[in-house]
């Protein structure tokens, strides 16, 4: 509540509050950020971020060194929610392999416990959004 009186006399471009070990932050860029922020529910992404997702390293070596088979990893939770989100209306048909993007961060982990670059990723359809999706070789 004192960050919020610190800020009353100020306008909003120019309010800033402390932030981590004494730096400052702009409310106007933490408001900004929060409108890009995608809420990642089970009903709308299914298991792709509990499994695939950017949390998910120990998990995903582990099963791919048990199954011998690559398993992809989303290493920016929220990007890969976007493109997801952004791309949704293409599964209305069933499964789909699409590109993955430039500057989306994933990769491929293999039964080695080695990393490689992800060539797509996978859309899978379940109810108002996904059942799954995850990065393929």
């Amino acid at each position: 509540m004192a960050d919020l009186l610190q800020c009353a006399d100020q306008p909003a471009p120019l309010c800033f509050v402390p932030g981590p070990s004494g730096s400052s932050r702009n409310l106007v860029d933490d408001l900004e950020r929060l409108d890009d922020f995608i809420p990642i529910t089970k009903a709308k992404f299914g298991h792709t971020f509990t499994t695939h997702g950017q949390n998910s390293t120990n998990f995903l070596t582990q099963r791919a060194k048990g199954s011998g088979q690559a398993q992809g990893q989303f290493l920016d939770d929220q990007a890969a929610a976007k493109f997801i989100r952004d791309n949704i209306d293409k599964v209305q048909n069933g499964a789909v392999s699409l590109p993955v993007p430039e500057g989306l961060s994933v990769r491929i982990i293999n039964p080695d416990g080695s990393y490689s670059p992800a060539a797509t990723i996978r859309l899978v359809p379940g109810g108002n959004g996904v059942k799954t999706a995850y990065p393929e070789p």
